[in-house]
């Protein structure tokens, strides 16, 4: 059974009626409002856990009940959730998400929201744009040009890798830019220009990443000292083998989860009301 869906029309003055009632509920009750909230959200939370436990079960909501151990919901509140959750879970998916007709800001395409997986959505578009950078970089510019190289050039007499033009290019150029920016002589125009032509020039060696962290040097001298050492930290951490990169990065990941949430419950374990800090030591 799916719910059927109406349009409702609601008038400008209604809303702002409605708004400015909240407002005034808010003043009245602003010390115990904190106490009032965690108090829906435990009671909300306790329901959609009963209701997942209970699965078909009937008369799954009376046996609801509160830290206390009191029914959070009367017998007529008990028989309205009891019919109105299971509709509202099929119209918006067996996960409790809203349905793809929802007019909040979830795509259609009902992918899951996780941080893990945005994590890796963002890594996954990340490591196309630098297959394409790559692609790109073989078919025209430097990369190209050395590619197309049948021997190595010399230099009064002295052969020249041509595998390292590119790279010994880079370095001159951003010596060049140290040179610029130093206590004796200081040229931000220059340091400017050399800036947007290394970022061009990693760009179109393939490896845009180098690029971005080369342009922030048009910011000022500080922000080219912070660009060298990450392209840096960028070419010694391309060294490490891909699957131990993997680990790191999947370890970062965790670690930077673990201290969100750990800081998270720290700061409910001072913060909220008393009844949830007890709630919280006991569990502990």
């Amino acid at each position: 059974m799916v719910a059927s869906q109406e349009t409702l029309h609601v008038s400008e003055g209604e809303i702002l009626r409605q708004i400015d009632q909240v407002k005034h509920y808010v003043h009245a009750h602003k010390d115990d409002l904190p106490e009032r909230i965690f108090s829906a959200m435990d009671g909300l939370s306790r329901t959609a856990l009963g209701y997942k436990k209970a699965g078909s079960n009937p008369n799954w909501v009376i046996n609801v009940v509160d830290s206390a151990g009191n029914p959070l919901w009367t017998g007529e509140e008990a028989a309205v959730v009891e019919e109105a959750l299971p509709i509202a879970a099929q119209v918006g998916g067996a996960n409790f998400r809203f349905s793809p007709e929802s007019s909040l800001v979830l795509p259609k395409d009902m992918t899951s929201l996780s941080i893990d997986d945005m994590v890796k959505s963002v890594q996954e578009y990340l490591a196309a744009l630098d297959a394409k950078n790559r692609e790109l970089a073989k078919l025209m510019g430097p990369v190209a040009y050395i590619n197309s190289m049948k021997e190595d050039p010399t230099i009064q007499g002295i052969p020249i890798p041509s595998r390292a033009i590119l790279p010994i290019l880079n370095a001159v150029l951003d010596a060049c830019r140290l040179l610029v920016s130093n206590n004796r002589f200081d040229s931000p125009t220059l340091r400017k220009i050399l800036s947007i032509v290394l970022a061009i020039f990693d760009v179109s060696r393939g490896d845009w990443r180098n690029g971005v962290l080369s342009a922030i040097g048009v910011f000022g001298q500080s922000y080219m000292i912070y660009g060298m050492i990450g392209k840096a930290a960028r070419w010694v951490y391309n060294f490490i083998s891909p699957d131990i990169q993997s680990r790191i990065e999947e370890d970062l990941l965790a670690g930077t989860k673990s201290a969100l949430i750990g800081g998270w419950l720290w700061l409910i374990s001072i913060l909220s009301p008393a009844y949830v800090r007890t709630a919280i030591n006991s569990m502990v």
